[in-house]
């Protein structure tokens, strides 16, 4: 629930607002873009998987029962590997897509509710910012 405005921005009951002491300006990257990353991971991780599965039971003899164990622990073995190496440059490759990012920009002294200010850095206490109690 909305209780008042100060300098022009709404304030929630009890709410802070911090002014920026110097201009900052970063590029966070949209919750959009994490699930992408999330989906796009998993076809790769999974497709890894698969080929790995394959390529181990045809390179060991199928035929035989006791082969199972043997190939679940070449493919849990190899995998590791393989997913850390893939994930690198997974990584890296989405490092390069600008799509999913936001410029946020604040200016010197401009006020900025205090919830929004954490969000937007992902901090709890900044040296960036003071804090004004907003008066009841």
């Amino acid at each position: 629930m909305v209780e008042k405005k100060k300098n022009n921005i709404e304030l929630e009951q009890d709410e802070h607002i911090v002014f920026v002491e110097t201009d900052k300006a970063i590029v966070r990257d949209r919750p959009i873009k994490s699930l992408a990353k999330a989906i796009s991971w998993r076809i790769v991780g999974s497709l890894d998987t698969f080929l790995l599965s394959y390529l181990l039971i045809r390179f060991i003899q199928p035929e035989a029962e006791h082969t199972a164990v043997k190939t679940a622990g070449w493919i849990a073995s190899v995998e590791v590997g393989t997913k850390i190496i893939l994930y690198y440059f997974h990584e890296r490759a989405w490092a390069m897509i600008r799509w999913g990012r936001v410029l946020v920009r604040i200016r010197r002294n401009t006020p900025v509710p205090k919830k929004m200010f954490n969000k937007m850095f992902q901090v709890k206490n900044s040296k960036l910012a003071f804090v004004t109690k907003s008066k009841k």
